[in-house]
């Protein structure tokens, strides 16, 4: 299924074919966890279709969105500068 989505970060809109069903999408837009209605795609598919773009923050794979740094640098990279000085 092509799923578009638009990024909680920039604003773009990117679509992509994700291996989902409708009913998986509404599974998850009527109150299940993403991980549950759609176990079946990657954790970057997932945050796809949450908004989440990857390369938007410099994260390459699952082991970049695991780091123990992973808060801070979203942080970092969602409120740039203004992050240093709150």
């Amino acid at each position: 299924m092509i799923i578009s989505s638009k990024s909680i970060m920039s604003g773009l809109s990117r679509s992509k074919e994700i291996d989902v069903s409708r009913e998986q999408v509404k599974a998850w837009l009527t109150g299940d966890l993403i991980q549950n209605a759609m176990p079946n795609i990657s954790p970057e598919d997932r945050d796809f279709i949450k908004g989440i773009f990857w390369d938007e923050c410099g994260l390459d794979d699952v082991a970049d969105v695991y780091s123990d740094d992973l808060d801070e640098y979203m942080n970092e990279c969602m409120y740039g500068d203004d992050y240093e000085n709150s």
